[in-house]
């Protein structure tokens, strides 16, 4: 299965266990993406995940013009579940290739 395909798949089945985590699963996904095509090793990508996941928590904001997605959890709630998520995506990648 393409990986990215999988993410897709994997990534909102995970956060939506995690508590208080649903309203930013299409945040997180787009980070993770994000992260995925800029070739850096995995600390690096898990930074980059991050900021875009508050950079599009800030726009949301700025778009409505009053706080509609609290930035420092969107933030704290992707730095728990990045990880995570991007584990599982690579097990499920690999053993669909085998």
């Amino acid at each position: 299965m393409d990986w990215f395909k999988a993410l897709k798949i994997l990534g909102p089945a995970i956060l939506m266990v995690v508590p208080g985590a649903q309203a930013f699963i299409p945040l997180i996904i787009a980070g993770i993406e994000v992260a995925e095509h800029s070739g850096l090793p995995g600390a690096d990508k898990k930074v980059i995940a991050k900021e875009a996941v508050r950079i599009g928590a800030a726009t949301a904001n700025q778009i409505a013009k009053k706080e509609v997605i609290d930035v420092a959890q969107a933030q704290r709630i992707a730095d728990d579940t990045i990880d995570a998520i991007v584990k599982v995506t690579n097990i499920v990648s690999e053993v669909k290739k085998n």
